[in-house]
């Protein structure tokens, strides 16, 4: 070298060398933040699935509690004496008819309306009378109906998308008592 470097100058370019990490000191830096990164990212993708999981089983519970309601009110005035095709549980139907109550005349007792038809097909709840359809409630994966002494029972089940294993489920059953 024509130009020597002075004692310092030397001091100092050592330092510098010695201030970078090596590879074996990378490689284990790089296993430790894997190991401990690793299952705080598990945890935190469950719990984001958890909660995914959860708010499609409460719109599932929403979607059940307002066709429950809806029904329970349309068909809170079946008439016991008026229902046709509607069998005791623990069998069940998709679809039954009965004579909703309209008033009462004390000469000559319960005042019956026009036959209604209500009936269950591909998740909808449909209302059938003199000539018109009126969707009562949708988006369900099953409904069924039966009787259980002057009750009507009524079945929901609301299912979230996916597979049959994994997909929440939301199972619902609503009581009506039957007039007359």
């Amino acid at each position: 070298n024509r130009y020597p470097m002075s004692p310092s100058r030397q001091r100092d370019r050592r330092r510098c060398a010695q201030r970078g990490l090596s590879l074996v000191e990378m490689s284990v830096t790089l296993a430790l933040l894997a190991l401990t990164l690793g299952p705080a990212m598990q945890s935190f993708v469950a719990t984001m699935d958890a909660q995914k999981s959860l708010a499609g089983t409460e719109e599932l519970e929403e979607k059940v509690r307002r066709a429950g309601e809806e029904l329970r009110h349309e068909l809170g005035k079946a008439g016991f004496s008026t229902l046709v095709n509607l069998p005791e549980a623990p069998q069940s139907v998709r679809s039954f008819r009965f004579q909703p109550l309209v008033g009462f005349d004390p000469s000559n007792g319960p005042q019956w309306g026009s036959e209604v038809a209500i009936a269950s097909a591909r998740g909808s709840v449909i209302r059938f009378m003199d000539g018109h359809a009126r969707s009562l409630a949708s988006g369900l994966a099953d409904v069924r109906f039966a009787r259980e002494g002057r009750v009507l029972k009524i079945y929901l089940l609301a299912a979230g998308p996916g597979n049959v294993v994994d997909r929440p489920t939301v199972r619902r059953t609503v009581d009506v008592a039957l007039q007359n």
